[in-house]
């Protein structure tokens, strides 16, 4: 009988110290797992463009919301295709995309602005500070919002009072998915800060 509880209490104390080997390995590996769910592919690119836009236009466009809104909008998957024909790693549809090249002045073709990442990114960037600046203050969640609603909602729904246009009342947004979008935006954001701006 004492033989079999050392033979217990032997297997149960390996049990443990592999738990808590496991568990000390995800504690260790926390980084490298987050990162995995929350990369930052082209992190140059979207810094250089959030710097560049936030100048011409007195924006505060973040670029770990830049980075969030990549990872929402398409997971970094350059080829992306929504099922509305929203296209790139920004999503941009491409009456938008022919928009920012003749308000920005970007030397470049439609098909570059949907398709090249780094043009992609650029014009994505160029229409949040865009809208934030002309439409809502400089105000960002108004702004991310609207880049998934369209700004003129957005617009509606703060004149009316239906949302205050602060990232913690996403619930009073009145379409499901824009509430959605923006909370999944918001947490994404605050992973992103924490992984990475140190």
């Amino acid at each position: 009988m004492a033989k079999k509880m050392r033979k217990r209490g032997g297997i149960l104390l390996a049990i443990g110290i592999v738990l808590l080997l496991l568990f000390a390995a995800a504690v260790w590996q926390r980084q490298a797992i987050f990162e995995y769910f929350f990369p930052i592919d082209h992190q140059q690119q979207i810094e250089a463009v959030c710097e560049e836009y936030n100048a011409v236009f007195g924006a505060n466009i973040d670029p770990w919301l830049v980075a969030a809104i990549i990872r929402e909008e398409s997971a970094y998957d350059a080829a992306a295709t929504s099922h509305a024909g929203a296209c790139g790693l920004m999503q941009l549809m491409p009456d938008t995309a022919q928009y920012i090249i003749d308000e920005s002045g970007l030397d470049i073709t439609a098909e570059q602005a949907l398709w090249q990442p780094e043009w992609n990114i650029a014009c994505g960037v160029w229409y949040l500070c865009y809208v934030a600046e002309s439409y809502f203050d400089g105000r960002i969640w108004p702004a991310v919002a609207a880049y998934n609603a369209g700004h003129n909602r957005v617009e509606q729904w703060l004149e009316e009072g239906t949302w205050d246009g602060s990232a913690e009342s996403y619930a009073d947004i009145p379409y499901n998915e824009t509430a959605r979008y923006l909370r999944q935006v918001r947490l994404s954001y605050e992973v992103y800060q924490f992984l990475y701006d140190r």
